[in-house]
């Protein structure tokens, strides 16, 4: 599922281990990056760094969990744990946060604002889409949320009136 933000769209998908979901991210921004000249960021959230093992990143690669523990990142930094593959597509991978956190839950919400944060020296500032691809206990992905629009706005959700169904 994809969503919009700005003219900028997010394409999500999670799933079991072992069902495909880094082949099917890597198809699909190859895809969008070659045959429709889109500029994709390709953000892997696996303690494995499938996305570097696919696309040959071995020295002095960093999953950006990783770089926020060790150094913590800073706009000096972020490019320790962001590859540059095309000129079209960008990649990073999250790493894992301190066990039992779990990727989703701390780790790809910090990678996310941190990725925010430094999208100019990253060079991501212009990026058309952003693939992720997470284990099957992301349910939801907080920035991704109308909610936490809300939230970053100041709206207390407990004092909202929602509709009753």
């Amino acid at each position: 599922m994809a969503e919009t933000t700005k003219g900028h769209r997010y394409i999500v998908i999670y799933g079991k281990g072992g069902i495909g979901k880094t082949t099917v991210a890597t198809n699909l921004a190859e895809s969008l990056t070659g045959e429709f000249g889109q500029k994709v960021l390709l953000v892997g959230c696996s303690p494995k760094s499938s996305l570097n093992d696919i696309y040959g990143i071995t020295d002095s690669s960093l999953p950006l969990m990783d770089l926020k523990r060790k150094e913590g990142v800073n706009a000096q930094n972020i490019n320790k744990a962001v590859w540059k593959i095309s000129e079209r597509l960008t990649l990073t991978e999250t790493g894992g946060p301190e066990p039992g956190v779990g990727c989703a839950g701390a780790g790809l919400i910090a990678a996310f604002e941190d990725l925010q944060k430094y999208k100019k020296e990253t060079g991501i500032e212009e990026v058309d889409y952003t693939i992720g691809q997470v284990i099957e206990n992301v349910i939801r992905l907080r920035e991704m949320s109308p909610l936490y629009e809300m939230v970053k706005e100041g709206v207390n959700l407990k004092s909202v009136q929602w509709p009753k169904s």
